[in-house]
């Protein structure tokens, strides 16, 4: 049997990849969806999957995921970031561009202006109700729970 290279694992990667895009946004959501705050989404999840690994070296018995299981999972979260960050550059974003993690600022009256104008929602919950980081992301997602109801 011939051994595994590290090409055999990234197409392996690639495919998983796929696969997995087919389930999780089924043609509903996009990969931005998914990464709605940008550089910080994409860390996140690397850093999860990060720990997940030493987790796994430190007590060498994982439950479900393997450890071959995380690097791909992180190879994969890798390359999803790499290819938003060259998208970013072609887009022509900027650093004195507001970024999606940066939910909202301040306007010339004091209101707070959000960045997703894309969503209806938003600035009407974020000026009336003064909200945070935090429970605008909750009021996102059960906003979108009831535009799939409807």
């Amino acid at each position: 049997m011939a051994k595994v290279t590290a090409t055999q694992i990234l197409k392996d990667a690639a495919e998983l990849k796929e696969q997995k895009s087919k389930d999780y946004q089924g043609g509903k959501w996009t990969e931005a969806d998914y990464f709605p705050f940008g550089d910080e989404s994409y860390m996140h999840m690397i850093h999860t999957k990060y720990l997940r690994m030493r987790n796994i070296m430190e007590t060498k018995n994982p439950n479900f995921e393997s450890l071959e299981d995380t690097l791909i999972d992180m190879i994969n979260y890798c390359a999803m970031y790499a290819a938003h960050l060259e998208n970013s550059k072609m887009d022509g974003e900027t650093a004195d561009a507001p970024k999606k993690k940066d939910l909202f600022t301040f306007n010339g009256k004091g209101e707070k202006v959000f960045h997703h104008a894309d969503k209806p929602w938003a600035n009407d919950l974020v000026n009336n109700n003064n909200l945070s980081q935090r429970d605008l992301d909750v009021a996102r997602q059960l906003w979108e729970i009831q535009k799939e109801r409807t």
